[in-house]
């Protein structure tokens, strides 16, 4: 009886330091990859109509100009876009730029400006303001459409692309780059009722 017990322990200690072989466990499914649902952003309704108004344009070596001015905003069917349709003055001057407003997966108010002629803008939607910048030439311009109920204020401010001057730069001070302000395009659209 006691060799049967000190046996009996002496098969206890060895299967507590040596794994059984017991058979593999089923291999675990693994869950399909899911597809993240590509967020799009969307154009609140609010945006969208024929905003009309006047805008000026104007700066240090321009002369003022007037002009009338048209943003048609709206959804394009069958597509998660919007008509994002500016026309500059009227009559035998009037110039349509039917350019699209694109949703960017995956980005916070990231849209697009597509013109339709191979120049596409990033543009922000943040808060109740659409941002963008870009370069054009030898300038660049800082575009704003903020909305303020029925109201759109338009803000286009033009500077030189190179900077005119450079500051700072030494002791842990960063460069800081000036660059010459060439014009403003201003004005508030009204959305057609």
């Amino acid at each position: 009886m006691r060799s049967f017990l000190v046996a009996a322990i002496c098969t206890l200690a060895l299967c507590a330091v040596t794994p059984l072989a017991a058979e593999p466990p089923p291999p675990r499914e693994k869950p399909a990859p899911q597809e993240k649902a590509a967020t799009l952003p969307t154009l609140p309704p609010a945006w969208h109509g024929i905003w009309t108004g006047t805008c000026t344009v104007e700066g240090p070596a321009r002369k003022h100009l007037e002009f009338p001015m048209e943003l048609h905003v709206a959804p394009i069917e069958g597509r998660r876009a919007w008509t994002w349709r500016i026309v500059y003055g009227e009559g035998e001057r009037r110039q349509v730029r039917p350019y699209e407003l694109l949703p960017v997966a995956g980005g916070k108010g990231h849209f697009r400006v597509d013109e339709k002629n191979s120049i596409v803008i990033d543009s922000w939607l943040h808060g109740s303001t659409l941002y963008s910048r870009f370069e054009v030439g030898k300038v660049s311009i800082d575009a704003r459409y903020t909305l303020r109920g029925k109201s759109l204020d338009v803000s286009l401010a033009t500077t030189s692309a190179a900077p005119v001057a450079t500051t700072g730069g030494k002791d842990g001070v960063p460069p800081v780059r000036a660059f010459r302000f060439v014009a403003l395009q201003s004005g508030t659209l009204t959305k057609a009722e």
